[in-house]
């Protein structure tokens, strides 16, 4: 349960970048180190120049999260948040991407954190891929202006 609707007491930010030329079979794959907090509220962006090459997704320890029909968000000059509810609670999150494009392309990605409120075991209707690849690519936190 979300513990507050409209702030958050701490806010990570990551930027990853999918390297062109990489194919949906063989995704980019990145840790996304968070404490044990609760996830509220993810706000993303991907600026101007993907042109539906680019897929994007987020996993919780390796199961497909968001989005949670098993395909990949795939957009172009676009900015959302995303409330969230009863999600996993530890900072074992990954990006996935392909970029079937020549350049590389960035998402921005900023995850607003606050203390738990409700640590129960409920169903978190999670999709488990047979195999994921892993990526030992860390990230570094950086500000950015998502509007």
């Amino acid at each position: 349960m979300a513990s507050s609707s409209t702030s958050a007491e701490l806010v990570y930010e990551y930027q990853p970048t999918t390297p062109a030329g990489t194919a949906e079979a063989s995704p980019y794959v990145v840790a996304i180190p968070l404490p044990g907090y609760e996830v509220q509220f993810i706000e993303w962006k991907v600026p101007p120049g993907p042109q539906g090459n680019l897929g994007w997704r987020l996993l919780y320890s390796k199961a497909l999260v968001i989005p949670q029909n098993g395909t990949w968000i795939i957009t172009d000059n676009e900015a959302g948040r995303w409330e969230l509810d009863k999600l996993p609670v530890s900072g074992d999150w990954y990006f996935q991407s392909y970029n079937t494009g020549s350049y590389p392309h960035t998402v921005y990605i900023r995850f607003l954190l606050n203390p738990l409120a409700d640590t129960s075991d409920d169903d978190l209707g999670l999709i488990v891929p047979a195999s994921i690849p892993s990526a030992d690519i860390p990230l570094t936190s950086n500000v950015f202006e998502l509007f």
